[in-house]
């Protein structure tokens, strides 16, 4: 908003309620609700921020809007002042009626909030520290971002579209010995996947697997370098879209046949006796 002082904020904007005239390089608002959403922008999952200054007396209300329809649909999260007790609050309204979710007292009235939208999960930040956050599945469909302030001051707004990475395959199972030379890897698929990458590991921690195959249009792979008898675990990571998911749940399997009772050492100290003890087989002489 750092231009002239003007009537409203400028062409990039769509005032839908009240009056959003720039003074000092801000828009300031003096006691009437204001709605203001960046034209022609809709979008599903968003992550928005604005500088906010509602301190003072009386109720000021201040904050971010998304997935906005229209006056009566929308989601706020923002500050909100009642005499001088400021919270941090996310609400929806849907068909006219608002219905606070999640409210939680804060220090001070002045500072940057930060609105993340994706799915149905909303968090809401006041200078960096997350304050509160919900689910909610009440308003799904893609809509505006852009601010709301009754008394008080915004500047400083940016917005972005926020993509979600994709889900991780659920469902990861490997086999056990079923074929001699190698593993058969399999998962449920994922909506909207584009490929899968499965790792490998014979540990059980993710940050030593290692990627065997990458660009896996189907929901299985067969491991051929498997060496016979070892166990592996097994994860599968889904690819959408040029974005990659989090580790599946891993699971182990095998090639061949697997040699139990392995390694075993037995340096034979203990006493005298006719035999070298039970984990022993005497098969001659």
């Amino acid at each position: 908003f750092n231009r002239a002082d003007a009537s409203s904020p400028g062409a990039s904007w769509q005032v839908v309620q009240g009056a959003a005239p720039v003074a000092n390089n801000r828009v300031t608002v003096s006691g009437t609700y204001t709605d203001a959403v960046v034209s022609g922008v809709s979008v599903l999952n968003s992550d928005v921020s604005v500088w906010v200054n509602v301190s003072g007396g009386g109720t000021r209300v201040g904050g971010l809007v998304s997935r906005y329809q229209d006056a009566s649909n929308r989601y706020f999260g923002g500050l909100v002042n009642r005499n001088g007790v400021v919270s941090a609050e996310i609400w929806r309204l849907v068909n006219g009626v608002g219905t606070l979710l999640v409210s939680q007292v804060v220090s001070g009235g002045t500072g940057t909030l930060r609105l993340v939208t994706e799915g149905t999960h909303l968090q809401l930040y006041f200078n960096g520290v997350l304050s509160v956050q919900v689910n909610d599945s009440s308003l799904t469909s893609a809509g505006g971002v852009g601010f709301r302030i009754n008394l008080g001051s915004v500047d400083d707004f940016e917005a972005s579209q926020f993509v979600p990475l994709p889900d991780a395959p659920a469902g990861v199972s490997a086999s056990d010995g079923a074929l001699p030379d190698r593993v058969t890897v399999t998962w449920q698929g994922v909506s909207g996947a584009t490929g899968y990458e499965v790792w490998r590991s014979t540990g059980l921690s993710s940050e030593t697997a290692t990627r065997i195959a990458e660009g896996v249009t189907g929901t299985s792979y067969e491991d051929t370098t498997a060496t016979a008898g070892t166990v592996y675990q097994y994860w599968v990571k889904t690819v959408s879209n040029g974005l990659t998911s989090a580790f599946s749940v891993l699971d182990s399997g095998y090639a061949g046949t697997l040699q139990t009772g392995l390694p075993f050492v037995d340096g034979f100290n203990r006493a005298d006796a006719s035999s070298p003890g039970a984990s022993w087989q005497v098969v001659q002489g």
